[in-house]
């Protein structure tokens, strides 16, 4: 399944499977809305995988974010099918306990 990124009321919404071959589409989307804005809404509860170097790719964003004053909140905790991979890849905290 391709990559999609949705916007519903001022969330986006990533569906699919994230991996190190499409996770770049995603960060020049992230990086030009975070161009514009303080703090973006993502919303990882639809996405069917992820691989861990986009795991790691999310932690190096949320954590650059952060350090340019901007908010990255991530919302997935519940999903079962990235779970596992954020917990091995120690990522994990950087998911919101607010579900969406």
């Amino acid at each position: 399944m391709a990559i999609e990124v949705k916007e519903k009321d001022g969330m986006l919404e990533i569906v699919g499977h994230l991996s190190f071959q499409n996770i770049s589409l995603i960060k020049g989307h992230l990086d030009s809305l975070f161009m514009v804005q303080k703090k973006l809404m993502v919303s990882l509860e639809n996405v069917s995988s992820i691989d861990p170097s986009a795991a790691r790719f999310l932690e190096r964003f949320y954590k650059e974010a952060a350090s340019k004053n901007k908010v990255l909140l991530l919302f997935g905790l519940q999903n079962l099918k990235i779970c596992e991979t954020m917990r091995n890849t120690g990522t994990h905290y950087i998911l919101n306990s607010d579900r969406v």
